[in-house]
């Protein structure tokens, strides 16, 4: 707590808008040894107040931007990603550290938008969120956005964008069985293997 000087002695002074304060003390000794061998000894010390530190804290900073800074980073991202002559476009998949369940749609969709607005062979973005899942050994909540003239002017795209949707995203890499979407399927997948078994 902050303090005054009174008559040479230090006087606690209460009411002050200060946030915090921390008093070290100090005991007279030579060195930290003598400090040891005096306390295992069984003394009790006179500690004397050496520093008194004061802490005003600022106010809190606002919560960030998170879609801002999502347009920043694929700003970013599509401008280091070029494609060589002869392909039609880009299709970018950037993993993002917040959960895309509690996004707001149309604020993922501005960001991307904004983003996209001048990498003309942008053919869309993926945004994934890796999620820990007691079914998978991992999975990924994922939001697109595609860019809808390309797509209409090159239609095998659609099959392509589909299959990652549908396949890739969905299917255990390691097994090439789709992942177990509940406790149920799970169980009746360990009894089928077990019949097979016998």
């Amino acid at each position: 707590m902050p303090f005054r000087m009174n008559e040479g002695v230090v006087t606690n002074v209460e009411g002050t808008d200060w946030d915090s304060t921390q008093s070290l003390q100090r005991v007279p000794a030579a060195n930290e040894e003598e400090v040891t061998a005096r306390f295992k000894s069984g003394e009790r010390f006179h500690e004397f107040e050496a520093v008194r530190i004061f802490m005003k804290f600022g106010p809190p900073n606002e919560a960030p931007d998170f879609y801002g800074r999502l347009t920043s980073k694929l700003k970013k991202k599509l401008n280091q990603t070029k494609i060589e002559v002869g392909n039609y476009g880009k299709l970018v998949f950037i993993e993002v550290p917040s959960d895309l369940r509690l996004a707001a749609e149309a604020k993922l969709k501005g960001a991307i938008t904004e983003a996209a607005r001048h990498p003309k062979t942008t053919l869309g973005v993926v945004l994934a969120h890796r999620e820990p899942n007691s079914h998978y050994r991992h999975h990924y909540s994922i939001f697109g956005s595609l860019n809808a003239v390309a797509f209409a002017l090159k239609p095998e795209l659609v099959s392509i964008f589909d299959r990652f949707r549908f396949g890739d995203t969905r299917t255990d890499l390691v097994t090439g069985f789709p992942y177990q979407s509940s406790w149920e399927e799970a169980l009746s997948r360990v009894r089928a293997s077990r019949k097979s078994e016998e």
